[in-house]
């Protein structure tokens, strides 16, 4: 009697098949499909870029109330500028507002490593006429943040466990803080079935800075960045769960041009002079010197604001996305191909690999 395939080897076989890796047989036996095998390919990174070229505005955000985290310059400030554009009324911070006179849109105070200064921040939000009067918010964008450089191996201690603190409670702990404040305020809003909730994170939060030398000097802030990214993916999928029209989303920019870098402006986990140098560490200086290089090159902050206005006039935007571009002259800007080169060596060290090859029989 006839042998039949089983209906999971015919799946496996079409699958090779459709592949180019087998010649159709007349007849097929159960172990020649367990057998076959597709020709070798290559396992490439496919990033989700935004902003798109095609994109359509879904939704209208005139008359909508946005409160824009580190909006005094950079990408905080290109977000608020491209949504007062279209019509929002943007509401930003800044750890010294009066440092920014005649700035185009109201910054409050807000210092994210200071839980007084949340607290206050949240009770002064709550009590704008913009917020009681559309009763409460439409947009957060979690935006704030630092870099945090230095060496793995503490150089001076103390101010090496007081820089990861702060930059930990700068990139991650303080827009926990802020986000779980402001919760009822959105929830409120998304009774109309809009609100929404951004987070800046980083294409570095995907990366754990095991295959380059230079990346280690930065593991302070991508393991922060790595936190807020896993902290907003959960705050999503519990939304989601519930029913809640509140929709989450991390944007993780390439190098983008601010002044994140600037002389003294990140936190330092080892010395640095008045400058914001090395000092008697020529490795860091190096390290420094390309940080700097690299974000004076970096995207202009205008082409990222366009990526968070499209994600914010979608129905359903995407999860997480990176703000960059595999076209010229943008991946350049942005560092593309060599961000894909360093993922891609990270992925044949990592304990769960993606890896060339057909189907598991």
């Amino acid at each position: 009697m006839k042998k039949s395939i089983h209906p999971e080897s015919r799946r496996r076989f079409l699958i090779a098949l459709a592949s180019g890796g087998l010649v159709a047989p007349a007849l097929l036996s159960d172990n020649l499909v367990r057998a076959a095998t597709a020709p070798p390919f290559e396992v490439r990174l496919a990033p989700k870029f935004y902003p798109t070229s095609n994109h359509f505005p879904e939704v209208d955000l005139t008359g909508k109330v946005a409160i824009i985290t580190g909006a005094s310059r950079g990408i905080g400030l290109a977000v608020g500028l491209a949504l007062q554009a279209i019509g929002a009324e943007v509401i930003g911070t800044s750890r010294t507002p009066a440092a920014f006179p005649g700035h185009p849109f109201p910054l409050l105070a807000l210092d994210l490593a200071n839980p007084a200064s949340i607290q206050g921040f949240v009770a002064t939000v709550s009590s704008l006429p913009e917020v009681q009067g559309a009763g409460g918010i439409d947009i957060l964008v979690n935006n704030a943040g630092r870099g945090v450089v230095g060496g793995v191996i503490p150089v001076e201690p103390n101010l090496y466990f007081a820089g990861l603190q702060t930059g930990l409670a700068t990139l991650y702990g303080g827009h926990v803080a802020v986000t779980s404040s402001l919760l009822p305020a959105l929830a409120a809003r998304s009774v109309s079935g809009y609100a929404r909730i951004l987070f800046t994170t980083s294409v570095q939060a995907y990366i754990d800075g095991g295959v380059d030398i230079g990346l280690t000097y930065g593991h302070g802030y991508t393991a922060s960045k790595r936190a807020t990214l896993s902290y907003a993916n959960a705050l999503r999928r519990i939304l989601d769960a519930s029913g809640s029209a509140i929709k989450v989303s991390t944007l993780n920019p390439l190098w983008v041009n601010t002044d994140i870098a600037s002389g003294t402006r990140p936190i330092f986990l080892q010395p640095v002079d008045d400058n914001g140098d090395a000092i008697d560490d020529p490795n860091f200086q190096l390290l420094l010197d390309a940080f700097r290089a690299l974000v004076a090159n970096g995207l202009p902050s205008s082409y990222a604001a366009q990526a968070y206005v499209q994600l914010l006039t979608l129905t359903n935007p995407e999860a997480n996305v990176v703000v960059g571009s595999d076209s010229q002259p943008y991946s350049a800007q942005g560092g593309t191909d060599s961000m894909i080169e360093l993922l891609t060596n990270e992925m044949k060290q990592s304990a769960f690999q993606w890896k060339a090859g057909p189907p598991r029989i």
